[in-house]
């Protein structure tokens, strides 16, 4: 007997319908064809149907279920509907109105050119099925059948022999030409009543879309569903494709022509119903006369939301679980160790100056990694990340090394740099930029987002970060993909301030209540990462593992439900491929004009027979989808699906606090067996040799892009996911601290080692797992050790769904672990009871159950590296850095010197650079000893000196042949070194957060190290005029040799204190015979009150005269009650229902007040106006709003018939269009192509014709424009490199009212450059 797969199989490839399950002997409820043609002039919801009747010719049912059927017949006409019905716990609900029967229309789209999948109604002729014949084929099973003459033949069945109906189709060609059939589905609605949906990467929430039929490749989940409200109950219904006519196909591989299918939520008249089309129109829809296609549908009702049948879905019918394993032989781990290994490859040669091709691609004198897309430039992805591998993953012989050659380096280059991206050669751009901020230095990389980290990281040892990351936090740098939030998270991580920490828990509440828990109804355009099609789930669960606030849980819950339809779900079958086939696709990125790859060894791969599951897409995603959608065929496409997911880690930890196991497996899949070290960027076709543990050392580079700047957010990636495995399936037992670091775009990771964590109840365990340190025999075993308490731990998850045996041995020298000797062993399996063995010969027998884990204590063992020490104090004086950021020079004069203590505080690093452009040498002295010069070198003008010693001092100044810089010495506070200073009897240091709140209670803690016997010891605090201080906890009276003393105070802000300066506390510790001053600290104060947000609603004026509400939301960070006065203000043409009005906001907490926004009917419509708020006279708030005019009439390439209508080839562009989305521009060398905007002009008159256009210097000089109007038509040459980006009127003409007129762009000449289009407007005058 044939599988179902291969009677599914036959359906597609031959049109052969399926066998009928317990068919009938002979046909029931059969209706004799009709003579006439079935098809209809419109589709059958708009035909007239005089003396409509029913009768009822049959009814379906299986478990879940019923589906009714009756000929309906009228004057002249006969066709065949249905009812549905779900059957639900409180019995049967109808989920289609028997008032609506007509809503449900089948077409069939013919053609003899290719019609245009962005609107099918035009682009082909549409052919409205009326059913002319009907029969019962069994219990479960009708057959419906329509002909039109001539044109074709269309067979559909209705089955219910599974869970959900299936429509079971094929049609056959009666005249050659495009055949392209087309189901609208359900019940049609209005946009207002679609709760959510989904279709596509972009329609999800309550984006809807346009009747665009989206293809397959773009289809990541293949289903069309609405969620609305039904008789009072939520219902989620729609479409799907069953899974066994997916065929097992990389559809980006495919192409555009060759997609399969193809869905939308929009009919042709852009109500919202669930659509599908098979064949996409292409290759596969081209049809001899007698030749057949079939294809089927499913049909999904669900009682309840929209993610809850998405979910049944994706497990019922596509089989999704967590189908990948590790691969290649090789764990997670492993795969850290071998990404680690790879970016510490330095070059073959002496890159002091020039670039030197390396299988890192890592440019010593520019302190990154190659940039492929901007020559001679470096971009990073990481800023810790590398600083956290070197904690856990470097033995301690090896630890010093790296932390020089990569580590340190990477810190050096955030805190120097000007952005993320960077050349050492003045005169280079990066992306065409080639000002100062691509080579100068003197800046910050990226923001507090990684400054802040990175402090953290390296334990609060280094001032010079501290500063920096203040300094960003006051005056933000703008880096994009930051929440609103971003800043205030961190500032609250760096300094302790409960001010931040309200601030960020306010912005974060007022973004997910407006931007989550109320679905949105727009999306963003092709051009931007795939991220940002979902809103910021990933920092609101920041938030909640941050606050334990269950509503941030609860909204990146939901935010991240809507983000995981993004990524592909297709049947996974058994089996073997052969990949790549039929020949490997070659695209790798080089704009170094080919000097920036090394010689790998090879330049091509061979098909070679793999598991299917090795190679399926079903866990990936894209970069974009302007990179990702070939518009037209190529040999060697670039981008495609990406194979560094950064949002896994965090997606496994929130789905466990969730309790989603579905979201469990998909993180699973985002991660496991999808590399095994460095896989490059993209993955464009069933290949799987990237996923081979020597790929990025032998290439070939193309088969998946090499980017270099990428490999370390790949091991970062692999880190934080590794870490979080062990989190989640130990149920939170095995927890490490962590640091939420935010690089550019999409680039986000928890960095690890830097303190100690619990290891099921136990504190103080070290995460530790240097490569050897154990050596595990089976590649299904990711591992990860910690130290402490005298004790070795091991965690072990299994990545395969069986259980597997290893034996664990352990390495003597790495794990103090003597194979002679016996050793107490506890071992745990899936949290379950401990057991308790006997550890011999170095090696223990272990078992994980399938997916499980397994953990080992080994007592009287492990061996903490150096690095292992927490802090006693950290450093935020001025001691140890120095920012000379005003003195003459060629490039303004900067020169900057820091201090970076190493991680095992061996010693520290001098760190020295200046912003000047000129040939610069360093004169520097340590502990005041001879002078030292590092002549000349090739620009940047940095130097970093290695010091021998904590307590060295070094002193410097740079010097250019137009100035010297100020000499400045620097050293480390005797808190860091353990040393006194001058041979006092004790040093010590005062904390407390960098910033508070005017009115707040500050917590001061005193450490006093006494370097001999205190007694009598007491501390006195200075605090500023007006401030008090009181002990809470006194310092003890009495301190020994080497030992430590501390104490607190409680200093009170007055309410009037100076904001936005530092305002210092000291303090000195008497002590019998002597007294020392401790090293002093700043408190700067914050404005505890400003006005965040002035929030429109709706965000657009509907017409002149109209009104809007302002939401003005009103901040007081501060700890006591504030009464604000707030004065609106608006131009001429804006009145207000309140200008001045006062709020009363709570202590920590955001406060919005609605003020109405009312326009004058003579407002310009034209023009962008501007609305402001201030709070009593500060800074104001300023937004921009548009008044919507009914007699300006707009259309953009965005639109769809009759709006907007375009022929010929048209591709999408990277800029953007008039409303934001991207724009369209004709392929180069092809004419043909016509665009046309038609508006709907409310009433005959004179108006203006305005037309839109982005450029650059590649645009048309000469583009075609023809404006048809009541006087006939008039055309236009446009030279579209002049006034781009704004409307630019070509005419006034007079049109009558409707759509008699409008506006058409010709492709007459492609020699002149690219014609570009965005949209036309028609301006009544």
């Amino acid at each position: 007997m044939l599988s179902r797969r291969a009677v599914m199989g036959m359906l597609v490839g031959a049109a052969v319908l399926p066998p009928v399950l317990g068919a009938f002997g002979r046909p029931a409820h059969a209706a004799p064809a009709g003579a006439a043609s079935a098809t209809l002039a419109d589709a059958l919801r708009r035909t007239e149907k005089p003396n409509l009747a029913f009768r009822q010719v049959a009814q379906l049912s299986n478990d879940h279920y019923r589906v009714t059927f009756h000929e309906a017949t009228w004057d002249g006409g006969r066709s065949y509907v249905r009812d549905l019905e779900l059957r639900t716990d409180s019995g049967w609900v109808a989920v289609t109105d028997p008032e609506r029967r007509f809503d449900e229309q089948w077409v069939v789209l013919t053609g003899t050119e290719r019609p245009s999948p962005r609107y099918y109604y035009s682009s082909a002729t549409p052919h409205w099925v009326a059913f002319d014949g009907f029969r019962q084929l069994g219990p479960r099973t009708v057959e419906l059948t329509s002909t039109d003459p001539g044109v074709y033949d269309l067979t559909v069945r209705w089955s219910l022999g599974r869970e959900h109906p299936e429509l079971h189709y094929t049609v056959t060609a009666r005249q050659a030409g495009h055949f392209v059939v087309g189901y609208q589905s359900l019940d049609t609605c209005t946009a207002e009543d679609a709760e959510e949906v989904l279709c596509g990467i972009r329609q999800h929430a309550r984006v809807i879309g346009s009747p665009e039929s989206l293809s397959s490749w773009e289809l990541f989940a293949p289903m069309s569903l609405v969620q609305r409200t039904i008789a009072g109950r939520t219902v989620t219904s729609g479409l799907f494709i069953p899974s066994d006519v997916i065929a097992y196909e990389h559809e980006r591989d495919l192409g555009p022509y060759r997609q399969p299918f193809g869905m939308s939520l929009l009919n042709d008249e852009a109500h919202v119903q669930p659509v599908a089309y098979a064949p996409q129109a292409g290759d596969r829809s081209l049809l001899e006369p007698g030749q057949s296609l079939g294809y089927a549908f499913g049909v999904q009702a669900h009682d309840g939301l929209l993610y809850d049948a998405y979910v049944a879905l994706c497990r019922g019918e596509y089989g999704f679980t967590a189908y990948r394993e590790n691969v290649y032989d090789t764990s997670l781990t492993q795969t850290a160790f071998n990404i680690m290994n790879l970016v510490g490859i330095e070059p073959d040669g002496d890159d002091s100056e020039t670039f030197v091709p390396s299988f890192s691609g890592w440019w010593n004198r520019a302190k990154g990694f190659a940039d492929s897309e901007n020559d001679q430039a470096v971009r990073t992805s990481v800023a810790g990340v590398l600083l956290s591998a070197n904690y856990l993953l470097s033995p301690p012989d090896r630890a010093g090394d790296f932390y020089d050659r990569r580590a340190r380096q990477m810190m050096e280059y955030h805190v120097s740099r000007r952005n993320h991206g960077h050349t050492p050669i003045i005169g280079r751009d990066v992306y065409n930029d080639s000002s100062a901020t691509v080579y100068g230095l003197g800046g910050v990389a990226v923001d507090a987002n990684t400054l802040v980290p990175l402090y953290r990281q390296t334990r609060g040892q280094n001032a010079a970060l501290h500063r920096l990351a203040l300094d960003t936090i006051k005056a933000p740098p703008f880096r994009d993909t930051r929440t609103p939030w971003n800043n205030a998270l961190q500032a609250y991580v760096l300094t302790g301030d409960e001010g931040w920490l309200a601030e960020a828990e306010a912005l974060a509440r007022r973004y997910l209540r407006d931007q989550v828990m109320t679905p949105y109804s727009n999306n963003q355009g092709d051009g931007v990462f795939v991220f940002s099609y979902s809103k910021h789930w990933l920092e609101l669960f920041v938030m909640y593992e941050l606050t334990g606030e269950r509503d941030f849980l609860d909204a990146a819950y939901r935010e991240a439900q809507r983000f995981v339809t993004q990524t592909m779900v297709r049947p996974v079958p058994d089996g073997t491929v052969l990949a790549p086939v039929p020949y490997m696709i070659d695209m790798q990125f080089d704009d170094w004009n080919g000097h920036l790859l090394p010689d790998y060894p090879l330049d091509d791969i061979e098909p070679e027979e793999v598991p299917a599951w090795y190679v399926s897409t079903t866990g990936q995603t894209i970069e974009q989808l302007i990179t990702y959608r070939i518009q037209e065929p190529k040999p060697h496409p670039g981008g495609g699906m990406v194979m560094n997911p950064i949002w896994a880690p965090f997606l496994l930890r929130l789905a466990h606090e969730a309790g989603d196991e579905f979201l469990v497996d998909f993180a699973h899949n985002l991660v496991i067996g999808r590399w095994t070290n460095y896989p490059g960027y993209y993955n464009r076709q069933f290949s799987a040799h990237h996923l081979k543990p020597d790929f990025p050392l032998t290439g070939p580079p193309g088969e998946s892009c090499i980017y270099f700047h990428h490999a370390p957010a790949q091991l970062g990636l692999t880190l934080d996911y590794l870490f979080s495995e062990h989190y989640v399936r130990s149920d939170g037992r095995i927890s490490f601290p962590k640091q939420f670091e935010c690089d550019f775009v999409f680039f986000k990771f928890s960095t690890y080692g830097h303190e100690p964590g619990t290891f099921f109840g136990e504190d103080g365990v070290w995460p530790y797992l240097p490569e050897g340190i154990v050596g595990v025999d089976h590649p299904q075993l990711n591992w990860l050790t910690g130290v402490g308490n005298d004790s070795l731990y091991l965690s072990l998850t299994n990545s395969r769904d069986a259980e597997v045996a290893a034996t664990v041995t352990f390495d003597q020298e790495l794990t103090g672990i003597d194979p002679r000797k016996r050793y107490e062993v506890q071992v745990l399996r899936d949290n379950g009871r401990w057991k308790h063995y006997r550890l011999a010969d170095g090696k223990l027998p272990v078992t994980v159950s399938a997916r499980g884990i397994t953990v080992v204590v080994v007592r009287g063992a492990g061996r903490p590296a150096p690095w292992h020490w927490l802090p006693s104090a950290e450093d935020r004086g001025a001691v140890s850095y120095s920012f000379d950021d005003a003195l003459p020079g060629a490039e303004g004069g900067l020169t900057r010197g820091m201090l970076l203590v190493r991680p095992d505080r061996s010693a520290a690093d001098a760190y020295v650079q200046s912003d000047s452009v000129e040939a610069a040498t360093l004169a520097y002295w340590v502990n005041d000893g001879p002078e030292q010069v590092i002549a000349d070198k090739p620009y940047p003008n940095e130097w970093t000196v290695p010091l021998t010693a904590l307590t060295d001092t070094f002193g410097y100044e740079v010097r250019t042949p137009s100035a010297t810089s100020q000499r400045r010495t620097l050293r480390l506070p005797s808190s860091l070194t353990g040393v006194a200073a001058g041979g006092a009897a004790a040093f010590g240091s005062l904390a407390a957060p960098a910033t508070a709140s005017p009115s707040d209670e500050v917590t001061v803690r005193v450490r006093l190290t006494a370097v001999a016997g205190l007694s009598g010891l007491s501390v006195a605090l200075t605090a500023p005029a007006g401030w008090t201080a009181t002990p809470s906890q006194p310092v003890p009276d009495a301190v020994a040799a080497g030992a430590s003393a501390t104490g607190t105070f409680t200093v009170t802000v007055p309410a009037d204190a100076a904001l936005a300066v530092p305002h210092p506390l000291a303090a000195t510790a008497s002590w019998s015979g002597g007294s020392a001053d401790l090293e002093p600290v700043t408190v700067e104060l914050v404005d505890p009150v400003r006005l965040t947000a002035i929030t429109p609603s709706p965000a657009v004026v509907p017409e002149p005269g109209g009104s809007i509400d302002l939401r003005i939301a009103v901040l007081n960070r501060g700890p006591v009650p504030v009464t604000r006065t707030v004065t609106v203000t608006g131009q001429f043409h804006w009145s207000f229902s309140e200008t001045t009005f006062e709020v009363e906001v709570p202590p920590r907490t955001e406060l919005e007040h609605v003020v109405r926004a009312t326009t004058r009917p003579t407002i310009p419509t034209e023009q962008t106006h501007f609305v402001s708020a201030n709070l009593d006279g500060k800074p104001k708030v300023t937004i921009s709003l548009r008044v919507e005019d009914p007699d300006i009439v707009t259309s953009t390439n965005n639109d769809y018939p009759p709006r907007y209508d375009q022929t010929g080839s048209w591709l999408i562009s990277g800029l953007a269009g008039a409303d934001g989305a991207a724009s369209r521009y004709s392929p180069e060398g092809v004419t043909g192509g016509t665009a046309t905007w038609t508006p709907d002009l409310p009433a005959a008159g004179t108006y203006a014709v305005d037309v839109w256009y982005p450029s650059n210097h590649e645009t048309s000089t000469a583009a075609n424009y023809v404006v048809r109007h009541a006087g006939g038509e008039t055309e236009f040459v446009v030279n579209q490199q002049e006034q781009p980006r704004s409307w630019r009127e070509l005419g006034r003409f007079e049109f009558a009212a409707g759509m008699e007129g409008h506006v058409r762009i010709e492709v007459r000449d492609a020699g002149n450059g690219y014609t570009r289009l965005s949209g036309a407007r028609f301006r009544r005058l």
